[in-house]
């Protein structure tokens, strides 16, 4: 298919063949342990440890530790876990996970001593009806002091996404073979911070679109002007300017290129489709595995300087 045409078809397409059939299992590739400790003023420190070996693993909480001791009013308890779900609330696409990692500590009365730690490495493996790549959404929900979880896709050891970096959302090409794809949960929880709230918690939701592209910024060279762009189920949207600047227009392009037009204008795709505006919405539509689609804008800023934006990069996995 002439690129051209590639290109208008993921303009003007329209729909996602719907899927049949999904599934997601699991497996520790190494030992999973956890430990937690508690230990009053006085008394012998109290502790449990829990480990699962290597192995499938079912979905729900596979490991959790628990401690506590007591003195008549005076007690404290300290409890660490970790979970998966291979299901997720409001999900819309055909395979998603849920992976959270937690501790609770109490203390009533005189000064006690509380410890948790958690190491764990589940490996799951999605698998769809035939072969079919897409657009992997990984969602890290806050923050905690020592403790975290990280997704690494494909199990190469390049972590896409980890907890330690806060609230944040990675899209990342996921092409499933006829033996699945692999994602590597890591989890790791140490010891609370002198003062917790409870409960603490860290988690990733996953979700899969297949057929859907991962939207990326691409080049920089020569940008005067922003180009934002966000991804939801089935469609992508690009936002071109600020309301202190006029948008021109954007251009597709099947191919990068870095030409210098204009001290502030530098051309960073081929120009197969040029379109007058500034914010658009398209369909994410499926085109072949490998393509690549590319795009740019053009603004006028406040002083009616043109300049160009940074251009971006749409990939089909």
């Amino acid at each position: 298919m002439h690129v051209t045409n590639l290109t208008l078809a993921y303009l003007v397409s329209t729909g996602v063949a719907a899927a049949q059939s999904w599934s997601i299992t699991a497996n520790a590739p190494s030992v999973a342990s956890a430990t937690a400790m508690v230990q009053l003023v006085g008394n012998p420190p109290v502790s449990n440890s829990a480990s699962v070996p290597i192995g499938p693993v079912s979905p729900g909480g596979f490991l959790t530790a628990f401690a506590s001791d007591f003195q008549g009013p005076i007690s404290a308890s300290a409890a660490v876990g970790a979970s998966f779900a291979t299901t997720v609330p409001n999900q819309t696409g055909p395979l998603a996970f849920r992976a959270v990692v937690w501790r609770t500590v109490t203390m009533y009365g005189w000064p006690s001593a509380q410890s948790t730690f958690l190491q764990a490495e589940i490996d799951l493996t999605l698998h769809a009806p035939q072969p079919v790549g897409g657009r992997l959404q990984l969602r890290g929900i806050q923050s905690l002091v020592n403790g975290r979880v990280e997704c690494d896709v494909g199990g190469d050891g390049t972590i896409e996404l980890s907890t330690a970096t806060g609230s944040t959302i990675v899209n990342v090409p996921l092409h499933i073979g006829v033996t699945g794809a692999l994602v590597r949960l890591r989890y790791f929880m140490g010891n609370p911070p002198l003062f917790v709230l409870n409960p603490q918690s860290v988690e990733v939701v996953a979700e899969f679109f297949p057929g859907e592209p991962v939207v990326t910024q691409f080049d920089t060279t020569g940008a005067g002007a922003a180009l934002a762009f966000s991804q939801s189920q089935g469609q992508v949207t690009l936002a071109l300017g600020t309301p202190t600047s006029t948008p021109l227009f954007l251009a597709f392009g099947a191919q990068p290129i870095q030409v210098q037009v204009l001290p502030t204008v530098t051309a960073l795709v081929t120009l197969d489709i040029i379109l007058a505006t500034g914010n658009l919405t398209l369909p994410a539509v499926p085109l072949p595995p490998g393509t690549i689609l590319y795009v740019q804008g053009l603004v006028l800023d406040a002083s009616g300087t043109p300049r160009s934006s940074p251009s971006l990069r749409a990939y089909w996995p």
